[in-house]
């Protein structure tokens, strides 16, 4: 029932961010007709002629150039999903903590001891439900959370000695019931495994 379960939420999670991302929604206005526009309406005419067109120039800064700074887009909120592909696109040997502070936008994270040799990680718990609570100590992942949805992708990531990044892991469950480990090692060799 558990699998079944979770397979119907990674079909809704999924269809959610297609919508989201997919551009034109044509598919789903197909059997929906454009709306007819009412040519018995009067023209709509502005008449605060002293301000601005509000819409004249939107996403623009004071200079009409693009604000890529656009606090609306790309803001990642606290409890969103990290994906394997932005992370591997984002994150790289040899960066420092600050620069992971601001890939992940200040997401908290968990400071846990490495098992093989004591050093510092970081533990992060990428779309964790509210609820959630990993209390392990050490760089071991959380099978039973993963596998039921509680956080949907953890991350662990390792630093040398000047706390620059080392190696960094990822698990992330798939739809057949295993976890995905996704692993960079300090050479920049990057492993896929399944458990």
């Amino acid at each position: 029932m558990k699998k079944m379960m979770y397979t119907f939420v990674m079909i809704i999670a999924a269809t959610v961010i297609l919508a989201a991302c997919g551009g034109s929604n044509n598919a789903a206005n197909e059997g929906n007709p454009a709306p007819v526009e009412d040519t018995n309406k009067a023209p709509v005419t502005d008449t605060n002629n002293a301000l601005p067109d509000d819409s004249k120039d939107a996403g623009k800064d004071v200079d009409g150039k693009v604000d890529n700074n656009d606090d609306t887009q790309g803001t990642r909120l606290a409890g969103s999903i990290m994906t394997v592909a932005e992370l591997e696109s984002g994150l790289a040997i040899g960066d420092t903590q600050e620069d992971i502070n601001i890939l992940f936008d200040s997401h908290p994270y968990q400071e846990v001891t490495a098992f093989m040799d004591g050093s510092n990680v970081w533990r992060y718990d990428f779309g964790a439900q509210a609820e959630y609570s990993h209390e392990e100590q050490s760089d071991t992942h959380d099978q039973e959370g993963i596998l039921n949805g509680d956080v949907p992708i953890q991350v662990f990531i390792y630093f040398d000695e000047e706390g620059k990044v080392s190696a960094y892991t990822a698990y992330q469950a798939d739809e057949a019931g295993n976890i995905n480990v996704y692993q960079t090692l300090g050479d920049g060799t990057r492993k896929v495994d399944t458990i």
